[in-house]
């Protein structure tokens, strides 16, 4: 077990009956937390306090470390709607009303860090959702480990650059 680090970013929304992943507003999240691995047991409470028990959302951002280059196989294991993206390209689309149930995809990527972006939505009952990958040189699956994210306090991010000085500050 990787008890991990604070690293995955989740927007958590209370959604209705009507709602797709396709047209929820994730500008105002109900809640926002930092879990370190997208893995959910499937239960039919919700996978944090402060939102609903059914019909709810979340976003889930963080850095996923790639240790070696080559194909990859992403899995989502869902009930009921999930999109896997990673750089922005979506590797896993199950949109479509389900009960639980594992879809893959795959991707060539080179060793390095990636984005990786989850939408999952819940619609009623039942609710659980896991991430797997299986590197090219894996021989089995497995629920992606807490370390495989790059924790939030290792990352930067600059929101405006200001250069001062001139030339003699270099």
């Amino acid at each position: 077990y990787d008890p991990g680090e604070a690293a995955i970013a989740i927007d958590w929304l209370n959604t209705t009956r009507e709602d797709t992943l396709n047209t929820l507003d994730w500008e105002t999240p109900t809640k926002s937390t930092i879990e370190p691995r997208i893995s959910w047991n499937i239960t039919r409470s919700p996978f944090t306090s402060g939102i609903n028990a059914d019909y709810y959302a979340m976003k889930a951002t963080g850095k996923l470390i790639v240790p070696s280059g080559g194909s990859w196989t992403f899995g989502v294991g869902s009930d009921q709607y999930a999109r896997l993206s990673i750089n922005g390209r979506t590797v896993v689309d199950d949109t479509s009303s389900h009960s639980y149930r594992w879809r893959h995809g795959t991707i060539d990527l080179a060793e390095g860090s990636y984005d990786l972006e989850l939408t999952y939505m819940e619609g009623w009952s039942d609710a659980g959702v896991f991430i797997s990958w299986q590197g090219p040189d894996d021989q089995y699956e497995q629920i992606i480990p807490a370390s495989a994210f790059m924790p939030i306090r290792e990352r930067v991010r600059v929101v405006r650059w200001n250069e001062i000085g001139g030339d003699h500050n270099r």
